[in-house]
This record gives C-alpha cells, sequence and structure tokens, in this order.
C-alpha cells in the first residue's frame, strides 16, 4: 500500500526534483509535491500547507538551504528537513547539521535518501506524539477534564494576573463564587453520572451568561467560579442576576427535569482584598452567608468574617481575659409589671477589653 507523503522540494533544477521525486514514487510513497525556488514561493508554500517532509537543494542562485532552514524554524514548524548537495563540503555539511538540518545527503547518490526519510519520518512523529502527551499534562495541570473549563490553579494565576493589572489602571476586579444548593441530593438520588452531567451542562450555562473576556472556572465538586476584570464596579451585580437566571431553566438529563439553584459570595478588589487567595477566601465567606441565608448572592463584608484577623486575635485574648478576671458578670432584674415586684435576675457577661473597650457577649462567647 502506497504511503502518503506531503513533500516540499525547495529546488531550482528540475531535473534534480524528478530523480528525487522517482525515487519516492519507486519506494511506495504516494506524494503531493511543490516545489518552489525562492523565498517569496517557499514562504507562500509554508503559509498554505502542513508538510511531512522538506528537501532542499544547499545551493541556488537565488536562494539557499540554509535560508529556507530559517524560514522553518521562523515559523515554529517542527518538519524532517533534508539538504542535498552535489558540492557540498564536510564544512558546509557541518555548517548545515549546527543550524538545525536533520540530514545531508549528495546528489550524486541518492541510497541513502530513502533510510534518512524513513528514520526522520520516525523520528517526527516520535517527537509529534511527545508534545501532544506534554501538551495534555500541562492541560490537565490547569483545566477541569470533566466541564474542560480552568481549573482552581489557572483561575489563581488569571486572578493574580487580572488584579496587577487593575492595579496599574485603577480598576475593580469581581470574584463571584458559587456553590450549587443540595446537589449532593442529585448525585444520591440519580447518581454520580447523571450528577457529571448536569456539571457539564452548568459549565456550559454559566460561559453563555458571561462575556468573552470573563472567566468560569470548576474549582472542584459543585463550586464554581467567575472572574470579572471591571471597569463598571456595578457590572457583578448584573452578572450575579444574570448567573441566578441561567440556572433557573431545569436541566434535562435522559430525559429527567433537575432543578438546580446557587448560592454566590462576591469578592471585590481592591476593597476586599489585593491577593488571589484573600479574594477567594472571602468571595467564599459571602458565599457560605448567602447559602445559609437562602439570598441568592451576598457582597462580602467583615462583619461576615468568623475568620477575620481581629477575631483571631480576640480568640487568643479571650483566654488571658479569663485568667486575668477582665470579665464582668452583671445582673438584670426581672420585674413583673402587674406587681412591680422583683421576680428574678439574668446574669449578663461582659469584656472591658484593654485597647477596644467595651465587647459586646455576641462577639466574643
Amino acid at each position: 500500500m502506497d504511503i502518503p507523503l506531503r513533500l516540499l522540494l525547495v529546488e531550482d533544477s528540475k531535473d534534480d526534483a524528478l530523480l528525487v521525486i522517482h525515487e519516492l514514487r519507486r519506494h511506495g510513497y504516494d506524494l503531493i509535491c511543490e516545489r518552489v525556488d525562492t523565498a517569496a514561493t517557499t514562504q507562500a508554500a509554508l503559509d498554505k500547507d502542513r508538510w511531512d517532509l522538506i528537501i532542499s537543494t544547499y545551493s541556488m542562485p537565488q536562494f539557499s538551504g540554509l535560508a529556507a532552514l530559517a524560514l522553518v524554524q521562523k515559523m515554529g514548524l517542527d518538519v524532517p528537513f533534508i539538504l542535498l548537495s552535489g558540492t557540498i563540503g564536510e564544512e558546509s555539511a557541518v555548517e548545515a547539521m549546527k543550524a538545525g538540518a536533520h540530514d545531508y545527503l549528495m546528489k550524486g547518490n541518492l541510497t541513502r535518501l530513502i533510510p534518512a526519510i524513513e528514520r526522520e519520518l520516525r523520528e517526527a512523529k516520535v517527537r509529534q506524539e511527545r508534545k501532544q502527551a506534554q501538551e495534555f499534562i500541562d492541560y490537565l495541570a490547569y483545566h477541569d477534564v470533566l466541564t474542560g473549563l480552568p481549573n482552581r490553579a489557572l483561575l489563581q494565576e488569571h486572578l493574580q494576573q487580572t488584579i496587577k493589572d487593575a492595579r496599574r489602571e485603577h480598576k475593580t476586579v469581581a470574584l463571584l463564587l458559587m456553590d450549587l444548593d443540595r446537589f449532593k441530593e442529585i448525585n444520591n438520588t440519580l447518581g454520580h453520572h447523571r450528577g457529571d452531567m448536569v456539571l457539564q451542562q452548568v459549565g456550559l450555562r454559566l460561559k453563555d451568561a458571561v462575556r468573552e473576556s470573563d472567566t468560569v472556572a470548576r474549582l472542584g465538586g459543585d463550586e464554581f467560579a467567575i472572574l470579572l476584570p471591571l471597569s463598571d464596579t456595578a457590572h457583578w451585580e448584573i452578572v450575579a442576576h444574570k448567573t441566578i437566571k441561567a440556572l433557573e431553566s431545569p436541566f434535562v438529563i435522559e430525559g429527567i427535569p433537575i432543578a438546580v439553584e446557587t448560592s454566590i459570595g462576591i469578592a471585590l478588589h481592591p476593597a476586599h482584598g489585593d491577593s488571589a487567595e484573600a479574594l477567594i477566601q472571602r468571595a467564599d465567606v459571602a458565599m457560605y452567608v448567602a447559602k445559609r441565608n437562602k439570598s441568592g448572592f451576598v457582597l462580602y463584608e467583615p462583619t461576615l468574617d468568623q475568620h477575620s484577623p481581629r477575631r483571631l486575635a480576640l480568640m487568643g485574648e479571650l483566654r488571658q481575659a479569663i485568667d486575668q478576671r477582665h470579665l464582668r458578670l452583671y445582673y438584670q432584674p426581672k420585674v413583673d409589671l402587674k406587681t412591680g415586684q422583683v421576680t428574678g435576675v439574668e446574669g449578663l457577661l461582659r469584656w472591658q477589653h484593654a485597647q477596644h473597650g467595651f465587647i459586646p457577649p455576641d462577639q466574643f462567647i
């Protein structure tokens, strides 16, 4: 069976080109071939088609094999490149190989042509397979396999770069973090296979709800994120409403309509943080408040954060306050309104902090 081969011949001699073509066809190659002999025609051929092999003569009146090789390298093409010459010397051959040619042959002796071509095509295939494998590994490192969306690692990179750009241009950045409500029930009732299909469709709807410049990511499980590089600081609210509306219609999975709702937490740069980690953490805080309150979406504010630096500091200082007797117990009488008599008392705990003054019990109990 003939072997298909797309060959670009850089050759000014028609006779020499015909000899190469004849040799290849004699050994079972089914050729699609084009002959060029100038920089312009070579560039046009490289732009127009994808070639499996390039064979070039070393020297021509208006062009050269090394110049053709330079064009191939400039375009970043990984194509086997073999030089032919009737007069090439050892120094020129070494120069050609150092420049990136895969092999060189003498025109008067083509016995090495077919073995050289077979070897270079095999090695090119191996290089291509390795490149594809590496590209797939790189893709897996930065993308969610199920939905094809960016994963947490890629979102953090995009977010940090977007914050850097926004800082320079004095713009706002919004991060929307969302969690699907009661998604565990879908998996438990209908199975993980159908749950995965829901997640795939959620990803598609979210992408349709935002601009091309916005980033939709899946962070894991039923958690998604939308990154908005904003110029209009009110845009985050529009996107939050659009996102909720986009998920309103039931998802039909194998004939089963499935309702999905979401809770969204929103954090803004620079108002709520100046790093990717800070915005993700604060959007996460707002998201859980939205889930608890069943309010759709919530914009972060410090009072929502049970893990703020001040709160963590108070937790440490509270132990000292107990040991040093800085807590005070006050009694509030309970009065019978009919008789005016005191019928009992309530014990109320107060903390008089040295730096922050009076701290109400709902902040430290």
